[in-house]
């Protein structure tokens, strides 16, 4: 009757077109007030929402506001944050004297792993839509600079 799945995978469906449609997911919570909110995937309780089992204290997620440490001090870096990637590499890796129930959770890792991956996707290419100007100008900027250096081997 149905047409059932027949192999038991962890899999991301990407429905629509990132250029017409928004990239936001369906997430909603419900408020101390009984009232549904909806719930950006960027949220720091989004994690902790959506893998009760993983996060049991309520742990943040990702959170835009963490501070890269620099090691070098005389670098100029633009970067003042941990990048989303950063924070899940560091979140998924196994480390002595530290348990940590994420990497033994079996097929919910795999689920987690998915999502993570997705949400690191989409905010790059959510980014890029919305620099999409900025980001031609500096390369058609780039472009210019090498003619006038004389540069006309593409190679």
């Amino acid at each position: 009757m149905y047409n059932l799945p027949t192999l038991s995978e962890v899999v991301a469906l990407v429905v629509g077109d990132f250029e017409t449609t928004p990239a936001d997911r369906d997430i909603i919570g419900e408020t101390q007030t009984r009232e549904l909110k909806r719930i950006n995937k960027l949220n720091a309780s989004y994690l902790g929402l959506q893998y009760p089992l993983l996060f049991p204290y309520g742990q943040d997620g990702y959170r835009e506001d963490v501070p890269l440490k620099q090691l070098d001090t005389k670098s100029f870096a633009r970067r003042k944050r941990l990048s989303m990637k950063e924070i899940f590499a560091y979140r998924l890796q196994e480390r002595e004297n530290e348990s940590s129930n994420i990497l033994f959770s079996k097929r919910l890792f795999q689920q987690l792993s998915v999502d993570a991956y997705m949400m690191v996707k989409s905010s790059r290419l959510s980014y890029l839509c919305t620099n999409k100007k900025e980001l031609r100008s500096e390369m058609y900027g780039g472009l210019a600079k090498a003619i006038l250096r004389g540069e006309t081997d593409a190679s």
